[in-house]
């Protein structure tokens, strides 16, 4: 009977431990687990979180990027177009500072300015007798070849405007695109006026409407170029 009862007591005292050890055991497993799960959900967060912060480092890169370039664009582009404009409406016999037409040498020299061949002058000069025809058909030459200038520039402006069309604002471009269609008439009246053609009218008698119009756009095209510059946008 006591040995039945040591054997119990003894055998209950195992069981007793173990099951303290299989609590432990199963405390220190279910630990472990979540430490793991822990440590894996702390690690996917840090690599999503480096993910986001990789990509506003991205973005803000990007729009620095975007806004130092448009801050290049839009000065030199108002520039240029302001400049051609002079250029277009200025008047055409402000660089004759001499009397064409009269010394032949010194016209050569002149006309080689504008690219003329030497040889057009001598020619000039071999077939018009008369001083004022030879001045007429050198001025034409040299129109032709401003005009000629005019027309590569004002195409490189459309071509620049529609290339870096991305920069510009949609209230900018705007502004940009009807300054453009009122030069384009200039333009148009500029060349019936040098080829003198006769089958167009353009938009003579236009012209104080449209340079109003254009003093009025290149105001605005600074203000709204100035604004963007000034807040990032």
């Amino acid at each position: 009977m006591d040995t039945l009862l040591g054997f119990i007591s003894g055998a209950a005292v195992s069981i007793g431990a173990v099951v303290v050890y299989l609590k432990v055991f199963l405390q220190k497993m279910v630990e472990s687990k979540l430490t793991k799960g822990i440590n894996e959900h702390k690690n996917k967060l840090e690599a999503v979180t480096e993910e986001i912060k990789h990509g506003y480092q991205k973005e803000i890169h990007n729009w620095s990027m975007y806004n130092t370039k448009k801050h290049e664009i839009y000065p030199t582009y108002y520039k240029r177009i302001l400049k051609f404009h002079q250029n277009l409406t200025s008047d055409p016999t402000r660089h004759f500072e001499q009397v064409l037409g009269i010394n032949e040498e010194e016209d050569i020299n002149f006309a080689e300015r504008y690219m003329i061949d030497p040889k057009v002058i001598k020619q000039i000069y071999e077939n018009d007798s008369d001083y004022v025809d030879r001045m007429m058909k050198i001025e034409f030459l040299i129109q032709q070849y401003e005009f000629e200038q005019l027309s590569k520039e004002f195409n490189s402006l459309i071509s620049d405007l529609e290339q870096d069309e991305l920069y510009f604002s949609n209230k900018v471009f705007s502004i940009t695109r009807k300054i453009i269609d009122n030069l384009n008439k200039l333009m148009i009246n500029k060349e019936i006026a040098v080829y003198q053609i006769q089958n167009r009218t353009g938009f003579k008698g236009e012209e104080n409407k449209i340079g109003g119009d254009l003093l009025n756009g290149f105001a605005a095209l600074k203000n709204y170029m100035s604004n963007e510059m000034q807040t990032g946008n």
